[in-house]
């Protein structure tokens, strides 16, 4: 190892410049570096998570719009304070379509059958409608609510088939029909196969 040089000073006097100085002074800046990027990383952390959990949109009866709890699931609907069996939770409405008009929709995802052979509620633009804000759960220990349809009116009501706390995720089946049509099998989530791959 190559030992310090003796430096002369103002004064003459000759003292040793130590390398070791350079090297901590650099360890420190980059301690340093290290410790404001892990801040940064927790608080922009703190700012999505805080982000994630605000209401995207609420109504005054007690429920609210927030990103699901399910992985890739979008936005759900959450219960903003208790509710007991039996209430209501939102309404499920918009366009009414024909079956033509229905099977000619590309996106078919909030589009509800139910109403009779020519009446099919897509609520895809119907952004007020706290009900097309709800997720299907695979675990069917986790629904918590149903659609009751309403055949005159062609809209459905969402209603707690159980007691639902405050901040809890509301799930409502969505039928085995809407999976199988996108070839996911209703018991599991996972994609059917055909007998062919079998």
């Amino acid at each position: 190892a190559k030992s310090a040089d003796p430096t002369p000073t103002r004064d003459g006097a000759r003292r040793l410049r130590m390398p070791t100085q350079l090297s901590t002074l650099r360890s420190t800046a980059v301690l340093a570096a290290g410790t404001v990027a892990v801040a940064l990383t927790i608080r922009l952390l703190q700012f999505y998570w805080n982000k994630r959990a605000q209401p995207i949109r609420s109504w005054p009866h007690g429920v609210e719009v927030r990103a699901s709890l399910i992985q890739g699931g979008g936005l759900g609907l959450f219960a903003s304070r208790d509710f007991a069996v039996g209430e209501v939770l939102g309404e499920y409405r918009g366009r009414v379509l024909s079956l033509l008009q229905a099977h000619r929709l590309e996106d078919r995802d909030y589009l509800m059958g139910g109403f009779g052979i020519n009446a099919h509620v897509d609520a895809k633009f119907a952004f007020d409608a706290p009900a097309r804000y709800v997720n299907d759960n695979f675990d069917q220990t986790r629904l918590n609510a149903q659609f009751d349809k309403d055949k005159s009116k062609k809209r459905a009501m969402l209603v707690a088939t159980r007691a639902i706390r405050s901040g809890e995720e509301i799930y409502a089946s969505y039928g085995e029909g809407y999976w199988r049509a996108r070839g996911i099998d209703p018991a599991t989530g996972y994609q059917l196969v055909a007998d062919s791959e079998r």
